[in-house]
């Protein structure tokens, strides 16, 4: 029995693509797209830092199991880490903690998460090889596209079968990046592209365990080995690219092949760039939990910061019931009603309204094993009802409280969230990027001076002449 893997296009698409990205300079990116990717970077780079084997105990398990001081050469930081790793154990560790906490970018169009591989990746060669900042923005963006190029090319029909997009899409964006890193010509980065079609994976059935947070890691990882096969000119299919959306395409769901070099047509002498969909989270968790957390929040701060002196435990006495009518796939997303641990909050959205409403916040310490089982929060996710509405954008919300007004009489208060933060309508400004960043450093344990030097230099990343100086501030204190 054969598989047909026969593309319907009389070019090679892939080749096609990365002749085009395999030419691309710095001076060819538009400066909004130059300013998204420092953002992307810095924003992931944070991520990882608030998820060190200091700080997370999946980290800590992937840290002793990898055994990564008994190997050499180590000449890659590992985010928050004081030793340094081999370059592929630290893009391995490194993709994981800039995901493991689900407070990574997302790319609102498709739903997918696309910095981790490619900037993880990136980064340990980069920092191996000394190349510039402005090697890396290019070659980040490359991978960037690449990945987001096959995301909507595969339409959601792989994501609805079981696939983890990030998981299955990450590796081939990983090696874009370090193929252009290590400025291999158009026939190469398709070599790679081939290489990398062999080895992406990553399914939807690990969810809320440990093995997810790993996708993003193995598929760092792989794009680094898929590159140094190309660059040995070790042989692989044309047409990867393609051929690959016709193979993990579901039948019955729509796919769009030809959206691989989507990116080359120009319109009106702009092209249209994926990664200025990119968006970032303020909260950690799914993407469509925060219009639920936007709208808890705001509730607690009518209860409680509007000259009100009451203990937030009184919630329970003040709030009976919530009723949040939201997007279906919201609710099939992040249905996980009672999380126990901190890797199942990310996926509950009766717990991202708890802790909102609880805490009047809803950072790293609010998703967490302690928060999952504290006992406010447990009675708070019983009060929660989730109506579908089909009409509903996935950041839209509409959710009712009832409480105890005054004189104790029982009212409803309706707060409607248009667009969440974090979306493209409400982006998340420098400053909340900023003050998110250094959250999470404190978590890494950087000292303030390194902390507020590493973000001034992120920010200004196309004037590093070397990656490593920059690479040492990432690392905690002794």
């Amino acid at each position: 029995m054969s598989l047909d893997l026969a593309v319907s296009s009389k070019e090679d698409l892939t080749l096609k693509l990365c002749t085009w990205l395999s030419a691309l300079k710095y001076e060819d990116l538009p400066v909004d797209v130059v300013e998204m990717t420092k953002a992307s970077i810095l924003n992931s780079v944070g991520c990882g830092l608030s998820s060190s084997p200091s700080s997370l105990t999946a980290s800590a398990k992937l840290y002793a199991a990898l055994e990564p001081m008994t190997k050499i050469p180590r000449q890659a930081t590992v985010l928050a880490v004081n030793e340094k790793a081999t370059v592929d154990d630290a893009a391995l560790l490194n993709g994981l903690f800039m995901t493991a906490r689900f407070f990574d970018d997302t790319h609102l169009t498709t739903l997918s998460h696309p910095s981790g591989p490619p900037l993880s990746a990136g980064l340990a060669y980069a920092e191996a090889e000394g190349l510039s900042g402005k090697e890396l923005i290019v070659a980040f963006a490359v991978g960037v596209e690449v990945g987001l190029a096959l995301t909507q090319a595969l339409g959601l029909g792989p994501y609805k079968k079981g696939w983890h997009l990030t998981g299955i899409v990450g590796s081939f964006s990983a090696a874009a990046t370090v193929a252009k890193l290590m400025k291999l010509d158009a026939a190469g980065m398709a070599r790679a592209m081939g290489h990398a079609s062999s080895m992406a994976a990553g399914s939807r059935n690990v969810f809320a365990t440990d093995t997810l947070i790993m996708h993003a890691g193995r598929a760092a990882q792989n794009g680094i080995l898929a590159a140094r096969l190309a660059r040995q000119e070790f042989t692989s299919t044309t047409h990867a690219l393609e051929k690959w959306v016709n193979l993990i395409s579901v039948p019955g769901e729509e796919h769009y092949p030809e959206k691989i070099v989507h990116l080359l047509e120009e319109k009106n002498g702009k092209r249209d760039w994926a990664l200025l969909e990119n968006a970032f989270k303020p909260y950690p968790c799914g993407i469509v939990i925060h219009t639920l957390i936007d709208a808890a929040i705001e509730m607690h701060s009518f209860l409680f910061k509007d000259g009100k002196q009451r203990d937030p435990k009184d919630v329970l006495d003040i709030v009976s019931s919530v009723e949040a009518t939201v997007s279906p796939m919201t609710i099939r997303l992040c249905g996980l009603p009672h999380p126990t641990k901190f890797t199942e909050t990310m996926f509950s959205n009766y717990h991202g309204l708890a802790v909102g409403l609880f805490y009047g916040k809803a950072g790293i310490s609010q998703f967490s094993d302690e928060a999952a089982n504290d006992a406010t929060v447990k009675a708070l996710r019983d009060r929660l009802l989730l109506k579908p509405d089909e009409s509903f954008r996935d950041n839209q919300a509409i959710v009712k409280f009832t409480y105890k007004g005054d004189g104790g009489t029982e009212t409803v208060k309706e707060i409607v969230i248009q667009y969440a933060t974090g979306s493209l309508e409400k982006p998340m400004t420098k400053q909340q990027l900023d003050d998110k960043f250094e959250d999470q450093a404190l978590e890494g344990r950087l000292t303030p001076a390194n902390t507020k030097k590493a973000i001034e230099e992120f920010w200004n990343l196309e004037k590093a002449p070397n990656m490593q100086p920059l690479m040492r501030l990432l690392i905690p204190q002794s």
